[in-house]
């Protein structure tokens, strides 16, 4: 796990992350941004992860938050196939389509 300050000059918050790996080829991940100045849980991502030889799989989901405004939701799904590239989709791409 790792904490840090994202980003002194805008504003003070501490960021964690970790994964873990539950299976040779499974594994599951997170992060966590909290605002110091406003007291609140600015972001958090969690998803689960799938590595072997012919190819990886990741989706997760995360929510951004701002003080008095809406939660802006996202699910995101990555593939990748070790001999014919990558391809991702977020939530918003099917919004606009």
């Amino acid at each position: 796990m790792r904490l840090r300050r994202a980003n002194p000059s805008s504003r003070q918050e501490l960021k964690a992350s970790a994964s873990y790996n539950f299976d040779r080829h499974w594994s599951v991940f997170g992060s966590a941004t909290y605002d110091i100045e406003n007291s609140f849980l600015d972001n958090y991502q969690v998803g689960v992860g799938y590595v072997c030889d012919c190819f990886n799989v990741r989706a997760s989901y995360t929510e951004d938050r701002e003080p008095n405004q809406a939660i802006q939701r996202k699910y995101q799904l990555f593939i990748s196939l070790r001999t014919l590239g990558d391809f991702g989709v977020k939530s918003d791409e099917f919004a606009n389509q």
